[in-house]
């Protein structure tokens, strides 16, 4: 069970480093790289702080053979598909939602 927990670890950032090169975030490695998703509006830079602690684990798993708890593998799991939420899914759901130029004629704008 040890060596999933370690292959889960380096697959986490496996999937951190993909999100990057596909989106071609700037940057020569993945630490910058994570910081080229929040230059390109991707993600926050909260976001990319939280980014940067699974690239960590992922470090660890791959160098060090570090097994991560089940607890810290959800977390990073549950971070992940709110990357991919972020970065693929709600730019897309969003465009079908209405904008002040395909408002409706006669519906009122609110303060935003």
């Amino acid at each position: 069970m040890q060596d999933l927990a370690v292959l889960t670890g380096i697959g986490i950032r496996a999937i951190v480093e993909t999100v990057c090169n596909e989106k071609e975030a700037p940057g020569g490695n993945l630490a910058r790289m994570i910081g080229g998703l929040a230059t390109l509006n991707l993600i926050t830079q909260t976001e990319a702080k939280i980014l940067h602690d699974l690239r960590f684990m992922g470090n660890e798993a791959a160098h060090k053979v570090k097994t991560h708890t089940q607890e810290e593998l959800n977390l990073a799991f549950d971070v992940v598909e709110h990357l991919l939420k972020t970065v693929y899914l709600l730019p897309e759901q969003t465009k079908h939602l209405p904008s002040p130029s395909r408002r409706p004629s006669g519906t009122r704008k609110t303060s935003e």
